[in-house]
């Protein structure tokens, strides 16, 4: 059973915790979502009618991408496309994506496709939670996108923390730096990382069995944030 048969999120975090299993894509932005965090609209889709009924509530151009258990980095095997314009580009993209995974996993099953807006450039970040055996729960943030392994500007601390030290947190990093007004760029409040950091907070009180959780990209403008991609793990013994 997934999302789709549970209509209380809550409901589904303590499925996966009961049936030992992560939840997918779709079902990790729900759960985000659901507790505050802003996220892009979006909608799981597994037939291409489907998908171009759904396109109607959203707004062009989308992104769909695959949500597949098997499938960590969707961009490397061509299952994500961006700058759809269409119907006709709803149902190209459909089929490219599904051909993509089947030939990339032949043996596995994907669960859908996410179509959501694409939304306007802004600066990438990580936004995460690792839980470690000898401190517990812990907060990261820093540059992000498909460079974040190559960057490595991230900056942790052990949640709970007061705002002071999420601050001091986010002006560790570069991506502060950018933030910050770097060479004529616009500068980026850090009101909505902190508010951000308190919903995950939230969900961790309620649920510490969550070992993992991946928010990355979060676009980040100058007063406002959201977030277009995450992953999540459950994992109820340390």
């Amino acid at each position: 059973m997934g999302v789709d048969g549970i209509a209380n999120m809550n409901e589904l975090i303590e499925h996966c915790i009961k049936n030992r299993k992560n939840p997918n894509g779709y079902e990790a932005l729900r759960i985000l979502q659901n507790y505050g965090i802003p996220v892009a609209p979006f909608a799981l889709v597994h037939s291409v009618e489907e998908a171009v009924i759904e396109s109607r509530s959203l707004r062009f151009p989308l992104v769909m991408k695959i949500v597949a258990d098997e499938v960590s980095h969707k961009s490397d095997f061509g299952g994500v496309i961006l700058n759809i314009e269409d119907e006709k580009g709803i149902r190209n993209a459909f089929e490219q994506i599904s051909n993509n995974f089947m030939n990339e996993f032949p043996d596995a099953k994907h669960k859908g496709l996410l179509l959501m807006n694409q939304v306007k450039k802004g600066l990438e970040c990580i936004l995460g939670v690792t839980r470690d055996e000898q401190f517990g729960h812990c907060i990261m943030f820093g540059l992000g996108g498909t460079l974040v392994e190559l960057f490595k500007d991230v900056s942790f601390r052990i949640l709970p923390l007061s705002e002071d030290e999420m601050i001091r947190m986010i002006r560790e990093t570069k991506a502060f730096q950018l933030m910050n007004g770097y060479r004529n760029m616009p500068r980026i409040d850090t009101e909505p990382i902190i508010k951000s950091i308190n919903c995950i907070n939230m969900l961790i009180t309620d649920y510490p069995e969550i070992a993992e959780i991946d928010m990355n990209p979060i676009i980040l403008y100058e007063d406002s944030l959201v977030l277009v991609d995450g992953r999540m793990s459950i994992r109820p013994e340390f």
